[in-house]
This record gives C-alpha cells, structure tokens and sequence, in this order.
C-alpha cells in the first residue's frame, strides 16, 4: 500500500448520492494503455507514419515539474535505477489514447504473446494490405498473415496481421467488416 495515501477516498472524492444506480461505478471504456519505448519521438514519429497518431499533449518533459522518484517508484512500480524522462499521450483516430513512456534504466519486454501481461494491442483496420505497407515504410516489422479470422470470429474479409513497432511491440492489425457470433451478451466494438 502506498505509505502517502491513508483511504482510497480522500484521493478521489466519492460521487453525490444518487438513486439512479446506473451512475455509479459505470464502465465506459479503454481510456489508454501504457508503452515504454527507447525513444518517445521515434516512437511517436512511428505512431504518426503508421496509423496518423496525434499528440494530445506530453505529460512529463525537461523543464515540467515532476513528483519526487519515492512517489513515483510507488505509485507506478518504477525499479530502483530508473527515472522518467518523459511521456506523451498520443491518439489513433476516434479510439483510445496511447501513453507513451521513455524511461532511464528501462529493461526489455517480453517476446510475444506466450507470457504473461499486457503483449499487444490491436488497431482496426478497413485495408490491412494498406496500413501493412504503411507499417512497414514507418519502420515495423510484419509476422507471418495476413491472417483469415476462424471460429466465432470467421466471416467475408475478417482477417488479422501482427506486426512490430521498431521498439518490439506486438501490433495486431485487424479488420471485421461481416458481423460475427451474434446472439451473444454483447456485440463487439467496431469504429462507425
């Protein structure tokens, strides 16, 4: 537990008392997920070749005040040795943000997608072939695919293709334009 915070609540203040139970606690999506890069320019250089990223604004940069490394080593499980140098959220379309951190001491990730933990994530795509090459000239790599979707998930044009941001991150690129398993709890997101 963190040392600084005492209760859960007096760090976010609890919601007015409301009967409309739907209010409280509601889920309304990915807001963004977290990659540590070598290098936040080259990355977002990347990012913006690949799949026209925009920044949103940076977080943390030289000259910005920071939070001592105590509170940060607790409150984002940073090792000793490591320091933030900087990070940027950055966003794809009309989807989630991305943050991107660049830290000092950073160690390797994981190799794919046979470990434990966060491996990928995966940017909807109506011409794979297209933002393959696009991948590609931005300076990914590409696994083998592309990929026919199968199972719950086979239909006209649904496919898949897995690729790697130059700091080796899984990519999946991934396209779902006929409908699959309906009659489910809930249908799968797709962009409109």
């Amino acid at each position: 537990m963190c040392a600084s915070v005492e209760r859960f609540d007096q760090v976010i203040p609890r919601p007015a008392m409301t009967n409309d139970v739907t209010k409280l606690g509601k889920i309304r999506g990915i807001d963004h997920i977290g990659i540590t890069v070598p290098n936040i320019e080259e990355a977002t250089q990347f990012l913006r070749e690949a799949f026209d990223a925009a920044i949103v604004y940076d977080t943390v940069r030289e000259g910005q005040p920071r939070q001592s490394p105590e509170k940060l080593a607790a409150t984002v499980a940073l090792k000793g040795g490591q320091r933030i140098l900087a990070t940027r959220i950055v966003r794809l379309g009309k989807s989630a943000n991305i943050e991107l951190f660049e830290i000092e001491g950073a160690t390797p990730g994981v190799e794919g997608i046979g470990a434990l933990g966060l491996q990928h994530f995966a940017i909807y795509c109506d011409d794979i072939t297209e933002v393959l090459r696009r991948v590609l000239a931005a300076g990914g790599t590409q696994l083998c695919g592309p990929n026919a979707l199968f199972g719950l998930e086979k239909g006209q044009g649904n496919s898949m293709h897995y690729t790697r941001a130059p700091w080796g991150t899984l990519i999946e690129l991934i396209s779902i334009p006929t409908d699959t398993a309906p009659g489910h709890e809930e249908n799968r997101w797709r962009p409109s």
